[in-house]
């Protein structure tokens, strides 16, 4: 029995599957069980955004990148070079109507450069890139 056929039958004032002791330790069970799921979510979740997904390092200009954090970081690490993470994040998407919007906009008369913009195309992309990092 799950915690809404005991709520089901306890509003109905005639559940006979036990003593309320058993209906209390079963609810107890149910809640501790969904507490841990939504740790474990919780867990995974910090891990996915927490955990870097390649490593850097800049050396006399030059950039290196390497997504095997144990080998070439240790030598990196024994040159003395420094070692930068590398992270993901989520996808900022924009929708169609949002993108025709903003096309819209950047071809008002004179707009683009009136915002210091040398062609509509570069105000457009800048309108994008702004609207997507305000997601």
């Amino acid at each position: 029995m799950n915690a809404n056929e005991l709520a089901d039958k306890l509003e109905q004032g005639h559940w006979e599957g036990g003593t309320r002791e058993q209906a209390a330790t079963m609810l107890r069970q149910q809640q501790a069980e969904i507490e841990a799921l939504k740790q474990s979510k919780s867990d995974a979740n910090n891990k996915v955004n927490n955990e870097p997904v390649a490593w850097r390092t800049i050396v006399d200009g030059k950039t290196y990148v390497t997504d095997d954090n144990e080998f070439v970081v240790k030598m990196w690490r024994h040159n003395g070079w420094k070692e930068e993470p590398l992270y993901t994040h989520p996808a900022k998407t924009l929708t169609d109507e949002e993108i025709n919007r903003l096309w819209a906009e950047s071809h008002e008369d004179g707009i683009a450069i009136q915002q210091g913009f040398t062609t509509q195309q570069h105000y457009f992309a800048h309108l994008i890139l702004r609207k997507a990092s305000e997601k």
